[in-house]
């Protein structure tokens, strides 16, 4: 199941597939359970949809930040994968250019 210094990457899209992503050996994850009740069925047309929201809103501000479109509306990526690939940048280029620029 678990190997050292590798976690497991699950895409959705374009499609369902599971890879394996080397981690530094310093890296530490807390995996919990709260014990605290969520009632997804409930709540699903809020908490998913606003995370959908707040993702996509943060692609198309950094998008516009690095001059990749002219405005929110205009933003042609969904992802923050989709500008990754479109700028041909690194994971560790991403995560320098979302805390410089968000």
């Amino acid at each position: 199941m678990g190997r050292p210094n590798t976690a497991k990457l699950i895409d959705f899209v374009p499609e369902l597939k599971a890879s394996d992503v080397k981690m530094p050996a310093s890296a530490s994850l807390v995996i919990a359970n709260s014990l605290t009740p969520s009632p997804k069925l409930m709540t699903l047309g809020t908490r998913y949809n606003k995370r959908v929201v707040e993702c996509r809103f943060a692609v198309a501000a950094l998008s516009f930040k690095l001059g990749k479109c002219a405005s929110f509306l205009e933003c042609p990526y969904k992802t923050m994968q989709e500008l990754q690939v479109a700028i041909n940048a690194s994971f560790e280029d991403m995560l320098k250019l979302v805390n410089e620029n968000l």
